[in-house]
């Protein structure tokens, strides 16, 4: 069981993406939640999976995410920095491949913020956002393959390297 204070917040921002106009179609119509899908990626063989919160009665796939701050600039450096623009683009590959046609080609995050007022804004995925996604998660199916392929899995120097601190520690 989750803490009822916990509960009721989150009960307040689902209020608040219903009170949303866009989020409300987004989430109101004959859509399916949160089905799995399992595909092989075509270019390098390896197994894949994703899940997308809801893919529309008209084929758009939609991913509720929970933010700080819902603004534009502010969400646009969350998706930077979580990655979501190379969610996007792999999962609309990943259920096309699946279902073996163009079924999806639009992707839409639904944000909502974590405090009051629980502010909604939805943002449509464009194509250049899209395309710089899957040069990312191409390249990121490549270097498991490979891992996978020769056994090295590289990650730090396996050398004794100087600790960096941020530059403001040295202000202080």
């Amino acid at each position: 069981a989750i803490p009822q204070d916990m509960y009721d917040n989150v009960m307040r921002m689902r209020d608040s993406v219903y009170k949303h106009p866009s989020a409300k179609l987004l989430f109101g119509d004959g859509g399916v939640n949160e089905s799995t899908v399992t595909f092989t990626d075509v270019e390098t063989g390896a197994p894949c999976k994703c899940r997308p919160d809801r893919i529309t009665q008209n084929n758009i796939v939609v991913d509720l995410k929970t933010t700080e701050d819902a603004s534009p600039e502010e969400f646009g450096r969350s998706a930077f920095n979580y990655r979501y623009h190379v969610q996007a683009p792999f999962y609309i590959d990943g259920i096309n491949t699946e279902c073996g046609y163009n079924k999806v080609s639009d992707f839409v995050f639904v944000a909502v913020e974590k405090k009051p007022p629980y502010a909604v804004a939805c943002y449509f995925v464009p194509r250049d956002v899209f395309e710089l996604g899957r040069v990312e998660y191409r390249r990121n199916l490549d270097t498991y393959v490979n891992c996978l392929q020769t056994g090295e899995w590289p990650a730090y120097s396996p050398k004794i390297t100087d600790l960096r601190l941020p530059g403001w520690a040295f202000k202080r």
